[in-house]
């Protein structure tokens, strides 16, 4: 039997040792690069998702508070600023109500959950305004039958809303505003 030995040539020795560390060393930075990058990803749409929640929170905060400026408007403030339930999509919510103090003053309200503050605006009464009257005149018929006449003035109410929501599933928050005006009925 016959043994062939192949002698290398000079140099040639552990090339292919080289060479394949070499690949695995560019794969590995590859890999971690890779990895990196999904561990970004997945940061920033869980602080998208915080915000998008902390949003919604705040404007829901924005409407309620709006509904209780026009309910104390229509009471003329005679609301007793006791905290309510509220019922939103299924999910029954406490508000705490600042009561009177959101006819001509300014006030908190505050919409929370199971102890968990959701969002809190921030009331601030900036002034009214008179507008401008109207009148209606009705004349119909001979004699005058029908004849009569009618005026009256609508008074506008300003206020600056700041809402500040908060994300129910981690440290998100989000702060808006907005100048609301109510017209007097």
């Amino acid at each position: 039997m016959r043994k062939c030995i192949r002698k290398g040539g000079s140099g040639e020795q552990g090339s292919v040792l080289v060479l394949s560390l070499m690949i695995l060393a560019v794969l590995g930075v590859v890999i971690a690069s890779l990895s990196t990058d999904v561990s970004l990803d997945l940061n920033i749409s869980r602080n998208v998702r915080l915000k998008s929640d902390a949003f919604n929170w705040g404007e829901s905060g924005m409407l309620v508070t709006e509904e209780l400026v026009t309910r104390a408007m229509d009471l003329r403030g005679e609301d007793n600023g006791t905290a309510f339930s509220k019922t939103i999509g299924g999910d029954t919510f406490v508000v705490l109500n600042a009561g009177d103090s959101l006819m001509l003053s300014n006030g908190t309200v505050t919409l929370s959950r199971n102890g968990q503050n959701l969002s809190e605006v921030d009331v601030r009464f900036l002034g009214s305004k008179t507008g401008d009257g109207n009148s209606i005149i009705i004349a119909a018929g001979y004699e005058g039958f029908g004849m009569g006449a009618g005026s009256g003035v609508s008074r506008q109410f300003f206020y600056h809303l700041t809402a500040t929501g908060n994300s129910t599933t981690g440290n998100g928050r989000f702060r808006m505003s907005e100048v609301y005006s109510h017209v007097a009925r």
